[in-house]
């Protein structure tokens, strides 16, 4: 018999992404390993209210929505804090988990993760401290040299963005410069 874990989404307006995850879960079915039979369902996670120690079904939330909405931040860090629910944009690290981080998590799992670089910011950040740390540490690079590594067509987009705002596609050297200045 199979071992079953459910997987919690919790999700803002978005439909693409939950559909193909949901899509591709099913596609791959039961996962055999260390001679255990896996199955990993998911459910769309519903804004309740909820009592402390209320025991979740869940064993992982996906989390795609308290970043920007705080509701829901308090209970994911009830079940992190109380109820060992792995949390996948754990609000105690929202930093930490960008993009970036989530494309590594991804490779370390296994995950074809296209080319992908972060470069340094071309406006400064707001921060009377930045312009000193920058003319220490922040050395010219060569933005071609990046996107030769890439490949064209590439994407430029926002590190910290969300819901496509800010997304360029770059189809060749004079887009690049044009988009990252």
């Amino acid at each position: 018999m199979a071992q079953r874990h459910l997987i919690g989404l919790l999700l803002a307006t978005e439909e693409d992404w939950p559909s193909a995850f949901e899509a591709l879960l099913r596609r791959l079915g039961p996962i055999r390993w260390r001679g255990e039979t896996h199955e990993f369902l998911t459910e769309r996670v519903v804004h309740e209210p909820f009592d402390l120690r209320y025991r979740p079904r869940y064993q992982l939330i996906i989390d795609r929505l308290a970043w920007w909405y705080d509701v829901p931040r308090e209970w994911l860090k009830k079940l992190a804090l109380m109820d060992e629910v792995y949390l996948l944009n754990n609000p105690f690290t929202f930093q930490a988990m960008e993009k970036h981080s989530a494309y590594c998590a991804m490779m370390r799992l296994g995950i074809k993760v296209p080319n992908t670089w972060l470069i340094p910011h071309k406006l400064p950040p707001d921060n009377p401290r930045y312009v000193a740390m920058a003319e220490q540490y922040s050395p010219d690079f060569d933005l071609d040299y990046v996107a030769e590594q890439v490949g064209y067509p590439l994407y430029m987009k926002p590190f910290d963005g969300g819901m496509w705002v800010g997304v360029t596609r770059i189809g060749n050297g004079v887009e690049l410069h044009r988009s990252y200045d």
